[in-house]
Formats: C-alpha cells, sequence, structure tokens
C-alpha cells in the first residue's frame, strides 16, 4: 500500500520512468564467449546466478554446464568460459537447472534440478 500511495502504479505514475532504473546495454549471453567456446550451445536461458569473488556463475535450464563469467563483462573473451561439458550431463535432454548455490565453508556450489 504504501508503494501505491506514495508513487502510484506504473499506468498512472507521470515520473515513473525517471523514477526506474534502465539498462544502459542488452546483449545475448553467446555474445560473451568467443565462437570456438560456445561448445555447441545455442540456446541459454539463465536461471539463477551468483557472484564468487570476480566471477559471475550462472546456471540455464538448457545447459549441463555452469557459465563462468568475469564481473567486468567482457564481450568474447577467455576470461568467461563453461564449467563443464554443456552437452553432456547424467540424464539425457536438458539439465533443468533452476538455482544455484554458494557453500563458503566448502569452497562448493550446488545445482537445483526443477
Amino acid at each position: 500500500q504504501a508503494f501505491a500511495s506514495d508513487y502510484g502504479y506504473c499506468a498512472t505514475n507521470a515520473n515513473y520512468r525517471k523514477q526506474t532504473m534502465k539498462a544502459v546495454h542488452d546483449s545475448p549471453v553467446a555474445s560473451l564467449f568467443e565462437y570456438a567456446d560456445l561448445k555447441g550451445e545455442a540456446k541459454f536461458e539463465a536461471s539463477d546466478v551468483v557472484k564468487i569473488g570476480d566471477y559471475f556463475y550462472t546456471i540455464c535450464d538448457s545447459s549441463w554446464a555452469i557459465i563462468r563469467v568475469h564481473d567486468s563483462l567482457p564481450m568474447r573473451s577467455v576470461m568467461n568460459s563453461h564449467v563443464g561439458d554443456p552437452q553432456h550431463g547424467f540424464d539425457e535432454g536438458e539439465s533443468g537447472f533452476e538455482g544455484i548455490f554458494h557453500d563458503a565453508t566448502e569452497s562448493g556450489l550446488y545445482v537445483v534440478r526443477e
């Protein structure tokens, strides 16, 4: 209720565009990799992301690999990579990965499937 009374809803707030964040640049996930490093991936549906140090780690429900991207988001860079083989997992088809968690006590990553 506070949001509705203080700022109004998007359709009725004349200042909505001035008060919200806007994307400065938008690119597909594939643009982060060098062409040779796409490893057969044609579809990226990022489901979750976690930041560890200077890198973002993300999972896609269509891929068996974890995607590792430097936090400077360099395009077509060797600093970005797949962790694991995106085409081969322990099951047939897509991974169904929906969540990724970092366990700082064990320095491990856990993924959750649908």
